[in-house]
């Protein structure tokens, strides 16, 4: 039987966490500001964000500004004590990722956050986000991941926006042979989803976000969860998948 996709919902908080789980995501990140690709969020939302999920996995994203992946000795420092904290919280996984100024992937930096976070939860899942898009070579960059012991890549196929990096996407999923799972994320639509599945990757990860009533923010909206949940599971159940 094939391996099921699985659906992500990147959330800010306990609302759109419930929202979410209610609307059939299979997994949560939890981050703040999404409007500049995500920070890490605070101790009482990742806390509140767990205390809603019940068995749905909660990620937490460790990041401590938007812009670029090349971080200085004082925010490489912060982030090993946020990820410390955080995987001391219970957390299912946490989503890290640097590059050096070349591009490459900073694995004095990875090695550093991936002590920290297992020293405090030896089981912990590790995702490397979306700096391997902002990387010299995404393909190569799978093969690192392995080796460091990553669990899944999130990843745009190197594009703005996934749907045009399938063919990039493609060549990750069969660089990690099985070794590692490749996430889709990043400019997609319901329509979209099943052009990025066709490269084989293993799950797919939306911020499902609707504005709030009076427009001044952004929530997980129920309407777009539900939307991605039945559109990806018509296309599992076209293609054989069982995703029970």
């Amino acid at each position: 039987m094939p391996t099921p996709v699985l659906l992500e919902i990147a959330v800010t908080g306990s609302e759109g966490a419930l929202v979410a789980v209610n609307a059939g995501a299979d997994r949560l990140e939890i981050c703040e500001a999404l409007e500049i690709g995500g920070i890490t969020s605070n101790p009482e939302t990742i806390q509140a964000t767990l205390e809603v999920a019940g068995s749905v996995g909660v990620h937490a994203l460790i990041r401590p500004r938007g812009g670029n992946f090349v971080y200085s000795p004082a925010e490489i420092k912060l982030m090993v004590e946020q990820a410390r904290r955080t995987a001391g919280q219970g957390i299912a996984g946490l989503v890290i990722g640097a590059l050096d100024a070349q591009g490459d992937v900073d694995v004095p930096c990875m090695l550093e956050l991936i002590a920290a976070a297992r020293e405090a939860n030896p089981d912990i899942e590790l995702t490397f986000h979306r700096a391997i898009d902002a990387s010299a070579d995404p393909v190569a960059v799978v093969g690192q991941l392995i080796e460091l012991d990553f669990t899944r890549v999130l990843s745009s196929g190197g594009a703005t926006a996934a749907p045009d990096g399938v063919q990039t996407l493609a060549a990750m999923a069969s660089a990690a042979n099985g070794k590692i799972q490749i996430m889709a994320g990043g400019g997609m639509q319901p329509q979209t989803i099943s052009a990025v599945l066709e490269a084989g990757v293993n799950a797919v990860h939306f911020s499902a976000k609707a504005q709030a009533p009076d427009g001044s923010y952004w929530i997980t909206g129920a309407h777009n969860v539900s939307l991605l949940r039945s559109t990806l599971d018509k296309f599992l159940d076209s293609a054989g998948h069982n995703n029970i």
